[in-house]
């Protein structure tokens, strides 16, 4: 074999060799075209993934921001309706009380000057050897107002008095009244009064007194009788209290009535008539009487 045939078998041989390696190559090329073309759609969807996800996330704190706007609207909204619904109520309570309060008005303008109270007291000598004296309280009450009234209860207090100390000459002192022991108030002064009795009624059919447990705890009270009673405008309740005395001429005596209007028990509608005197005046009129 000569050296060209070699040579063109050699050239031959190396075409083939390089033909198979093209070969190769373009298998390689396009094995690694493909795998590229997967990685190229795999990091696509990745970035499409990603994406999405984060539109998710950007959606899901869109709408829980919203949620949490509405839920702020609502709670304002139930906040507002609540403090509406407690101004009305403050509002329909207040007008009530003043429609109460108008109307209490309106009851007492029917009443003002509704009472009118006389009342006397009379002592006299009965037996100067023992210092008996014998005496009366009157009471009366008019009803002058123009709607009825509830005399409710009424109790009556005697009290014996004496001076503190003997008068001076040229001097003047101001006599205290007697206590109203029933409401707790007493006057000093120049005489100390002395409580010797009360005696109270209460009415038994009473449509103002709430209950009787403050008369039911007082054992000086009786349940009806004692001037207690319904008084129509123009009608009038009255009460004659004889009474017996024995105490020194230098001694004062003194009844106190204490009247419960319409149920009350303290206040403008618990009225006071009381009445006292110095026994020496007694002596003095006995003694002149033939």
């Amino acid at each position: 074999m000569n050296r060209r045939s070699v040579t063109l078998l050699q050239l031959r041989t190396a075409l083939r060799v390089y033909t198979a390696n093209l070969a190769h190559l373009a298998d390689s090329r396009q094995s690694m075209l493909k795998v590229m073309s997967v990685l190229v759609a795999a990091v696509w969807t990745l970035s499409m993934y990603f994406s999405h996800e984060r539109e998710q996330q950007k959606l899901a704190v869109e709408h829980q921001k919203l949620s949490n706007q509405m839920l702020a609207s609502a709670l304002r909204q139930a906040a507002a309706t609540s403090t509406s619904e407690v101004v009305r109520a403050e509002l329909s309570a207040e007008s009530l009380r003043l429609e109460t309060q108008l109307k209490e008005v309106a009851l007492r303008e029917t009443r003002v000057g509704r009472l009118k109270l006389s009342h006397d007291i009379d002592v006299s000598l009965s037996d100067r050897l023992v210092h008996l004296y014998d005496g009366a309280f009157q009471l009366r009450v008019d009803n002058i107002s123009k709607a009825p009234i509830e005399v409710s209860w009424v109790v009556f207090e005697t009290y014996l008095g004496k001076l503190r100390s003997s008068l001076s000459e040229n001097s003047m002192m101001q006599i205290n009244a007697p206590p109203r022991r029933e409401l707790g108030e007493d006057d000093n002064g120049i005489i100390i009064w002395t409580l010797q009795a009360k005696r109270g009624f209460y009415l038994a059919d009473s449509k103002q007194l709430s209950d009787d447990k403050y008369f039911l705890s007082r054992p000086y009270f009786t349940k009806g009788g004692g001037m207690t009673k319904y008084v129509e405008s123009g009608d009038h309740a009255e009460y004659h209290m004889p009474f017996l005395v024995r105490a020194s001429e230098d001694s004062w005596v003194a009844v106190v009535a204490i009247l419960g209007i319409d149920g009350a028990l303290r206040g403008p509608n618990v009225h006071v008539a009381s009445d006292w005197m110095d026994l020496r005046p007694a002596d003095a009129l006995t003694a002149a009487t033939p």
